[in-house]
């Protein structure tokens, strides 16, 4: 491995002073950045999506051809040991000016990118900007231009911006020798070092596939082997067949170590680091911040909107690839280097109007996990990140505006209109929940956590989305732990299990393996949720807002479904086999859920909110957590006084429901008309919609919150858009107090006027 970073060194040290004397040279100075150009256009099909993909697969069959079909495409662009070069060279010529003091930085002009004088990036995609917008701002004086924009605006139903005095973007006539330097070395970056990182793991992972086809077919070989049912013919043709694999593989292997020794080279990744921290820099002034550094202008900047969305996501990938490749260059980084990637980050992630798209500021997310100290290991020692996270104690952006920003996008990740988002929401959500949770032990980060649910509108919709998260996530990891309890019993009956075909073992055995994978991952996410509800809930203010009529009902269903799955006699499904396999504790899960009912015990709303649960409220779960956890509290946060509260409180329940009983026969038969229609529940707050339906305050804000629309035309509505319907409370108010002086029939209220 030294050895070959030794030679590719030499190569590339020799490389860039032929380069550096070719740029003193003023004749070969234009070629050779003409040059430099081509080689980064003539390669751009290198940083698209399918590049990975075909390249591995061409590789794979030239090892494997037996095994891996051709690939579809024949090979137009530079193979990877040339763009490393080239990368290399630039990287070496940006170095002058990459230290955060290098006055040099300044002349960098980003017009650079809207000029096709060196690279055509026009098909590429903007920050927050299309490529109409950025036709139309270079030349905005333009009445023929203006008016095909505005034409194009108005069939997309987008409203025309007001900027007739704003003048058009100006690109420079030429571009000094900075400008060259750093653009260039951003686009071979781009087409030629970030894809080979994607490319090793597209390696790495069919890698991973042939081993474990590998242990497969090894293990079928043993079965024959001992079973003796099957001729030695048979048994040598798998015996040849595991032989080629292993060569196969060995040479694969080969391949993923010498893309780990070149991408994961110290002298490499200190130079990309250094870069990359200027790009950051440089994106950050190119957005035009007040002095403060936040909150960014209204407006977004049009240079800034215009740039290519690859200056920053290449940034976010770098970091990626190396935390996961060489996670020790990353976590040699002291606090200072690591300022301006934060900077950038706590930018922009809570910026949609900056970035339009979710998904580079969910990486960032990513990242700042990876800050966050993780829990002792093995060693009882805490991993290096414990020194990382010293930035966030000494960078006053994030203190201030880091947390709030991350609950904000709790939220809007749920919304990105991709088709896989109803998956991927809960990988950045784990992230963010763990980042969440380090932010709630630090008081700086934990003010700005309880000023952000003040703003009860905004946490009223991080709660919607703990509920649905969690609900959902409990529901997945239980039936799988179900399926897997069912293959452990088949599987421990080996004269049934060995009964069945090799290939229903292995499909079986797949699927298993599939469960397994599912219940880690969303009882781990339960876990996690749970937690965040929890240490929220611990402080008095931020609990009250949970009992807010659009949430308490629904916390109530949450917790009294989760204790009925863990307590009632179904939970046997459960128990099966190496549980912290899992992620799955049973009792430290019913301690969590026990503590987050005793946060809201003391609320009267709760209590209302729990008996109304109809499907799945029953004091007996409540009495047999106190019995369960009575033997096992050690394993759990709670003490004795707490098991006595929750007696207390289950005692409480029965005494609500039995005057809700008593209530509701009091009143007797309730009118339809006032009737909530979606619940078929008597209307405490009646409001208008914008159709003309009566319905409840609280349940259409339930509504509201996961689907901004009037439930009986489906048009557009909101909170705000509700209409007190006085007349109709005061209906039902004299119509209750004449049901309860006795004064009144069920049916003796004046139906409503029809409009």
């Amino acid at each position: 491995m030294s050895s070959l970073r030794l030679s590719s060194g030499v190569v590339q040290r020799a490389l860039t002073a032929v380069a550096k004397e070719l740029l003193k040279n003023p004749d070969a100075k234009e070629p050779f950045f003409k040059l430099l150009a081509a080689s980064c256009q003539l390669n751009g099909t290198r940083a698209q999506q399918w590049f990975p993909h075909a390249e591995t697969t061409r590789l794979l069959h030239a090892i494997a051809p037996n095994m891996v079909e051709p690939p579809g495409t024949v090979r137009s662009y530079s193979l990877d040991g040339f763009m490393f070069n080239i990368c290399s060279v630039l990287l070496a010529l940006c170095e002058p000016f990459t230290p955060p003091d290098s006055p040099h930085a300044a002349k960098i002009d980003a017009s650079y990118l809207l000029s096709t004088h060196r690279l055509d990036i026009g098909q590429e995609t903007r920050l927050c900007a299309t490529a109409d917008d950025v036709m139309y701002w270079l030349d905005s004086r333009n009445p023929d231009l203006r008016q095909r924009y505005l034409d194009k605006l108005a069939a997309d139903g987008l409203v025309a911006p007001d900027d007739t005095d704003e003048p058009p973007l100006e690109v420079s006539a030429s571009f000094g020798t900075i400008s060259e330097y750093f653009f260039l070395c951003m686009r071979a970056l781009h087409v030629g070092l970030l894809p080979s990182y994607t490319m090793l793991e597209k390696l790495q992972k069919e890698f991973g596939n042939w081993q474990r086809d590998l242990q497969l077919r090894e293990q079928e070989l043993l079965r024959l082997r001992a079973s003796g049912q099957m001729s030695g013919h048979v048994v040598m043709q798998m015996e040849a067949e595991v032989t080629q694999l292993k060569k196969w593989m060995e040479a694969v292997k080969q391949c993923v170590l010498g893309y780990q020794t070149q991408l994961s080279d110290p002298a490499l990744v200190s130079s990309c680091v250094r870069y990359f921290r200027l790009v950051s820099r440089w994106l950050v002034a190119t957005a035009q911040p007040p002095p403060e550094g936040l909150p960014l202008p209204d407006k977004v900047p049009r240079l800034f909107a215009a740039l290519p969305e690859y200056c920053m996501n290449d940034v976010a990938d770098f970091l990626k690839h190396i935390t996961s490749l060489a996670p020790q260059s990353f976590e040699q980084m002291d606090a200072s280097e690591l300022y301006d990637f934060v900077t950038l980050m706590v930018t922009f992630i809570g910026a949609p109007k900056y970035v339009k798209n979710p998904y580079l500021r969910a990486t960032f997310t990513k990242l700042l996990c990876y800050l966050v100290p993780q829990s002792e290991d093995g060693s009882g020692r805490r991993h290096a990140s414990d020194r990382l996270a010293a930035v966030f104690h000494s960078h006053t952006l994030a203190q201030k505006f880091l947390a709030p920003a991350i609950m904000q996008f709790f939220v809007d990740i749920e919304f990105t209109g991709s088709h896989t988002s109803a998956y991927d929401k809960y990988e950045y959500r784990q992230d963010m929940a763990n980042i969440l949770e380090y932010f709630w032990s630090v008081p700086v980060y934990k003010a700005t956590m309880v000023g952000f649910a003040r703003n009860k509108q905004k946490f009223v919709r991080l709660v919607n989305m703990l509920i649905n998260d969690s609900i959902y996530s409990m529901n997945e990891a239980l039936t799988k732990l179900a399926s897997i309890k069912t293959t452990q019993t088949e599987m421990a009956d080996e004269a049934t299990w060995n009964a069945m075909t090799p290939r229903d073992r292995e499909r079986r055995m797949r699927s298993h393996g599939q469960d397994e994978g599912h219940a880690r991952y969303f009882m781990n996410f339960v876990n996690l949720v749970l937690t965040m509800v929890q240490y929220l809930s611990s402080e008095r203010e931020i609990a009250e807002i949970f009992m807010l009529p659009e949430l308490a009902p629904r916390m109530a269903e949450m917790l009294n479904h989760f204790l009925m799955e863990l307590v009632s006699p179904k939970c046997a499904n459960l128990k099966v086999k190496n549980m912290d396999k899992y992620n799955f504790a049973p009792i430290k899960l019913l301690g969590d859920i026990i503590g987050i009912v005793l946060h809201f015990a003391p609320f009267e709303a709760f209590e209302l909110a729990m008996v109304r649960d109809e499907r799945s409220f029953d004091t007996n779960n409540l009495r047999k957590a106190v019995r369960v956890l009575s033997t096992n509290l050690f394993q759990t946060s709670l003490r004795p006084e707490h098991l006595q509260t929750l007696e207390i409180f289950a005692a409480r329940c029965v005494e609500v429901r039995e005057q809700e009983q008593a209530n509701e026969a009091e009143l007797g038969e309730v009118p339809d008309e006032f009737l909530d229609p979606i619940t078929a529940t008597i209307m405490d707050d009646p409001v208008k919609l914008p159709s003309g339906h009566s319905v409840d305050r609280a349940v259409i804000s339930r509504h509201l919150l996961s689907d901004e629309t009037d439930p009986f035309s489906r048009a557009r509505c909101t909170v705000e858009m509700l209409v007190d319907d006085h007349e109709l409370k005061a209906q039902i108010e004299a119509w209750k107090a004449a049901q309860r002086s006795g004064g009144a029939c069920g049916s003796g209220a004046t139906p409503m006027d029809e409009d």
